[in-house]
Order: structure tokens, then sequence, then C-alpha cells
């Protein structure tokens, strides 16, 4: 127990300096907190200005799916207007950007020269022409198809800008001449007739609802109907029952002339020997009165 006692000691007498360090740590720690929030308290709080980053303009690839020629030159002149052409330069990756490196350097001096060489060499090959034909040529379904006319119309009006033609008249016109159902279609039409100043989104909410409509009287129960049992024979029954009633009669009639022909001819009426059923030609007793006289004949 001595011994144990001892040992205790020492090692309080070893650790006190240990304890006494963390102790001086401890209340600089709190001393220093204090003086911080002294600090600040009496300055002024700096405020923070938060500035709009610049719009990230995507780079352009000549890529299909990726953005269009037309929208990445949108968004130059949108935001450069008078920037260096490095800027545009700059802004370009893949198959545009080889095109531009071994362009001459008269073709990109400045960046409205630069936008319509990418704008001629990846833009809209096919003519505003050939691009109505397509627009006219459309037969999706109702909600696919106005989509669809409107992205076919912003491709018509990005390669020629200066196209005098009403966008929304054009929309309305095409969605009405082309819906699939033939009942909506002449509907469609009537409106546009009767209603020469009615707008697309107004068409196209009307056709939306008539649509609605159809769909409605389609899905109605049915009623029954009593038909008759020869219409729901096959066409080979119906063929048979129609032979058997032919026979049937062409029998009747044969049967009819050959009772006609068995009866005795009243109108027939010799005038020898003044008895029906034959004439004076044919009359027994003449046959009859020329044999006699032959065989008178014969025996002088």
């Amino acid at each position: 127990m001595a011994s144990k006692g001892k040992n205790t000691e020492v090692a309080e007498g070893v650790n006190q300096p240990r304890l006494t360090e963390i102790e001086d740590l401890r209340t600089q720690l709190q001393l220093l907190k204090a003086s911080l929030d002294d600090v600040q308290q009496k300055e002024p709080r700096e405020r923070l200005v938060f500035a709009p980053c610049e719009r990230r303009i995507e780079r352009f690839s000549g890529v299909k799916g990726t953005v269009s020629v037309y929208e990445f030159r949108e968004e130059v002149t949108r935001s450069l207007k008078a920037r260096p052409v490095k800027f545009i330069l700059g802004h370009l990756d893949g198959p545009a950007k080889e095109e531009l490196r071994y362009r001459p350097a008269a073709d990109k001096k400045n960046p409205e020269e630069i936008l319509d060489l990418l704008v001629e060499v990846f833009g809209e090959r096919s003519s505003v022409t050939e691009l109505l034909g397509q627009f006219y040529q459309l037969g999706q379904t109702l909600t696919e198809f106005s989509h669809i006319l409107m992205e076919k119309l912003d491709r018509i009006f990005r390669v020629d800008p200066q196209m005098t033609l009403n966008r929304d008249t054009m929309l309305r016109d095409q969605f009405a001449e082309n819906v699939s159902d033939k009942w909506l279609r002449r509907e469609l039409k009537r409106k546009t007739r009767e209603h020469p100043q009615i707008s697309f989104a107004y068409l196209r909410e009307e056709a939306n609802l008539c649509s609605t409509d159809i769909n409605i009287n389609n899905n109605k129960p049915k009623k029954c109907v009593d038909v008759p049992s020869y219409v729901m024979k096959s066409d080979k029954d119906l063929i048979e029952t129609l032979l058997k009633e032919l026979t049937s009669e062409v029998v009747s009639l044969k049967q009819e002339v050959n009772t006609m022909r068995s009866k005795p001819t009243t109108s027939k009426l010799c005038y020898k020997c003044h008895k029906p059923g034959h004439f004076k030609r044919n009359c027994p007793k003449l046959g009859h009165l020329n044999e006699q006289s032959l065989s008178s004949g014969a025996s002088r």
C-alpha cells in the first residue's frame, strides 16, 4: 500500500506542469475571443456586393445537335457588338474552328465578316422556297404538328429575315390546312373563313377542344341494333339461298310451260271438217279423200 501511494504522488508531480500549461492556454483563448468581439463591434461591417457575371456563350462547333449558327450569331451580336475578333475565335470549336483557321486573314478581319462566313458554311442549305415546300407537306398529330410548324417557320425567317409574310397568319393557315382529322380540318378552315382575324393560338385551342369532343364521342358505348338474320349470313350462305330460290322458280316456270303446251288449242279450227285442233291443210279427212282419189285413178 505504501508503494502504491508513493507512485501516485510521483505521477501527480510529473503531470502538474502540463495541467498548468493547459489552463494558461484556455485563459489566453478566452481573452482573444473577447478582444475579437470588441473589434468587430467597433469596426463597421463590410457590405458584400455581388456583380452579375457575364453570360457564358456556348461554344459553336458546327456539329448537328449542338447550338445552331443562328443562335450563336445572335448571342455574339448581343454580347459583343464591337469586341475584337479574338473573342469570337475563342468561342469556336471543332469544324468551325478549323474552318476559320485555314481561311485567309482578309476573310476574318472583323466580327461581321466572320459571322457571315460561319452562316455561309454551316447555315441552312435549303432555299426559302424549299423550306416552304417542307412546311406545306407536314402531317403530324395535333400537338406535335403545332410545334413542328413553329420550328419550321423559325428556320424560314432566319434564312430570310426580310420576309413580309405574317408569321401568325401563316402558322394559323397551315395548321388549319394540314391537321390529320378530316372533320377537324374542315371545321378549322370554316372558322378561318368566318373569322379572318382569328389568331393561331386561339385556333389551336379550338382544335384541342374539338379533338377532345371527338375522342369523347368515339369512346361512348355503341347502341345495339337489331339486324335481320339474312344480313348476318355470310356471302356464301346468301349466294346458296339465292341459287335455290332461282332454281325453284325455273322449275315452276317449266311446269307452267309444259302444262300450257299439253292443253288443246281452241283457236285452231279446220274449215274442211269444222273441227278444232288443226287447220285445213292438216285435216285428216282431206288426206283420206286424197287417198281415195288416188286409188280410183289407179284402178282406171
